[in-house]
């Protein structure tokens, strides 16, 4: 069977340390987090993977009821891969809610360790890291494209691998009842901002699948922060807001 994304691109998702997932939220945006990939792929499978906590219930509840996500590794400071491509995995999370132990103790257990140090234990350790350590859910997405820059500014024209990217354009959403003007010191966020080593802009793409590209917040005005996404694919008119990571 031959592999879904090629062995760069292989490398980068069995490195990263972390990576950003998005999920679609209800009111049809995206929101970001950084969840813990621990290298789980298979590009034969066409597969990738990350754990998260049943204490973040929210997140998997909105998971199971739109699946499509999507999961970009946009840093090298962490982990063992190297080189500077951006790579964004999008395609559809399956889990199940109750931990398997067996599946955590023997193959998630020292997956984590290559990556986060051996495991503590004992009977403080036992109690005080059992969300860490017990009560995860490993996350299945059966992956439907990866789209790679050549550089983590999401600068030059990406490869696409898997389905091609959808050619019409993001459909413009209504406006809320108050209006689509900032909530908050656009300013003092974009000061704020810019401090940060990464910042991402994630959005529903066409064809309902989140899309996480970095950005560059170039300035602010009344109208929100004007963003510099590189040869990333914003939408247009670009949305008016960035989460830093």
């Amino acid at each position: 069977m031959a592999a879904m994304w090629p062995d760069e691109v292989d490398r980068i998702l069995a490195g990263d340390l972390t990576a950003a997932l998005a999920y679609v939220t209800p009111a049809g945006g995206a929101v970001a987090t950084a969840v813990a990939p621990i290298g789980l792929r298979d590009a034969e499978r066409g597969t990738a993977g990350f754990t998260t906590s049943l204490g973040l219930h929210k997140k998997l509840e909105r998971i199971r009821r739109e699946p499509r996500v999507a999961l970009a590794f946009h840093a090298r400071d962490h982990g063992f891969a190297d080189g500077t491509r951006y790579v964004l995995v999008q395609g559809d999370a399956e889990f199940a809610i109750e931990p398997d132990e067996r599946y955590l103790e023997e193959e998630l257990g020292p997956r984590a360790e290559r990556y986060l140090g051996p495991r503590r234990s004992g009977f403080f350790w036992d109690r005080w890291l059992r969300e860490y350590y017990r009560d995860r859910v490993p996350v299945e997405i059966r992956v439907r494209r990866v789209v790679s820059w050549p550089d983590l500014d999401c600068h030059g024209e990406p490869e696409v691998f898997g389905e091609p990217l959808p050619a019409e354009d993001v459909e413009p959403q209504e406006p809320p009842k108050k209006g689509a003007g900032p909530r908050v010191d656009v300013d003092r966020a974009a000061r704020r901002i810019a401090k940060l080593p990464y910042v991402m802009l994630a959005y529903r793409g066409a064809d309902g699948y989140p899309m996480v590209v970095s950005v560059a917040v170039t300035g602010a005005d009344r109208d929100g922060l004007r963003l510099d996404a590189g040869g990333g694919l914003l939408p247009e008119p670009a949305p008016q807001a960035a989460t830093p990571q």
